[in-house]
């Protein structure tokens, strides 16, 4: 029976700790649980291109959760969206601040493709 235990107790360590980036369901919006479900599904539509490569990251900024797409094939800013699915029109000024004063990156989900180093990028 020990043996059994040491056995799994390093894929029960290896499995704990690919779940702790993921947000948990409970604190994912409706409305991008869908997007996320088109996705897996082939359907999505802009501005999901090439949904492989991407994935959805959640930071805190001003004591509130946005969301943004990432996908490192495009060459374009990640679209930001509030907790609502608000997409957020931010001049340069509001961006540069919502860029240096976002924090706790929570990957919330990632495509098949996505890279695994990407924050080492």
């Amino acid at each position: 029976m020990k043996r059994v235990l040491l056995l799994l107790l390093p894929v029960l360590m290896l499995a704990s700790c690919e779940r702790q980036y993921l947000v948990p369901s409970d604190e994912v919006p409706a409305w991008l649980k869908e997007m996320i479900r088109e996705a897996e599904a082939g359907e999505s539509t802009p501005p999901m291109y090439t949904t492989d490569f991407g994935a959805w990251i959640r930071y805190k900024y001003d004591g509130d959760y946005f969301f943004e797409w990432l996908n490192p094939v495009m060459s374009s800013f990640p679209p930001v969206y509030d907790y609502d699915g608000t997409l957020l029109s931010l001049d340069q000024d509001a961006f540069i601040k919502y860029q240096n004063g976002k924090c706790c990156k929570k990957y919330v989900w990632k495509g098949s493709s996505f890279p695994d180093d990407y924050d080492e990028w």
